[in-house]
């Protein structure tokens, strides 16, 4: 907890916070396998194997940033500009882009797929999740000397997930984004919904569609 902590932010991180959280995940395990569940909490508590907390030598961004934008590190990972584009852009052609474009919103919006956002359902949890999957699986592709594209990479393991975990596809499917004349009205029942339980004041939870 304390790691998290950290991590998160002085005081944005609390117990009632680490309940609801475990709770999220929980219900993330039940519907995939814990493996989606510890890239998580790799993540949170900066286990994430960059060069930099590693002391080696430290390279560039896995995704292509320019070094004056940042390096191989996860501070930089969680605002990187070319990841949010990679993992925006795998989403048009499933028509997910309107349902997604509020959580990649701000320089939160790593944590939010963490689940340390506001509750936006069990099924964007879950495909939250399997994004930080699918960060993890490419980040380490390519640190160990892929050529491979990082927008390859992550579509390549988002399609292996998919396979493996069938209520994943089906979270996939049900993600589909509200017709144009249905968002003002589904924004303004959003704001009429009582507040859940007080979480971590990151990242925008879209409505449910």
């Amino acid at each position: 907890m304390q790691r998290i902590s950290k991590w998160v932010g002085p005081g944005r991180f609390q117990v009632s916070h680490f309940e609801e959280l475990a709770k999220r995940m929980r219900a993330v395990e039940k519907d995939s396998t814990t493996h989606l569940v510890t890239g998580v909490l790799r993540v949170l508590c900066r286990g994430v194997c960059t060069s930099s907390r590693l002391h080696t030598h430290v390279v560039g961004c896995a995704f292509g940033c320019d070094r004056t934008r940042g390096d191989d590190d996860l501070g930089h990972y969680r605002e990187c500009p070319r990841l949010k584009q990679y993992l925006v852009g795998m989403f048009p052609k499933a028509g997910l882009i309107s349902s997604w474009s509020e959580a990649l919103h701000g320089s939160d919006w790593l944590l939010s797929l963490c689940c340390l956002g506001p509750k936006w359902g069990r099924s964007r949890d879950l495909v939250g999740c399997a994004l930080v999957d699918c960060f993890l699986s490419a980040h380490n592709a390519r640190r160990t000397g892929s050529n491979v594209s990082g927008e390859v990479l992550l579509a390549a393991r988002l399609r292996q997930q998919t396979r493996r975990h069938p209520k994943l596809l089906d979270a996939l499917r049900s993600l589909r984004p509200l017709p144009p004349a249905a968002a003002p009205a589904a924004a303004a029942a959003v704001a009429r919904a009582p507040p859940g339980p007080p979480l971590l004041p990151i990242g925008v939870g879209g409505p449910l569609v």
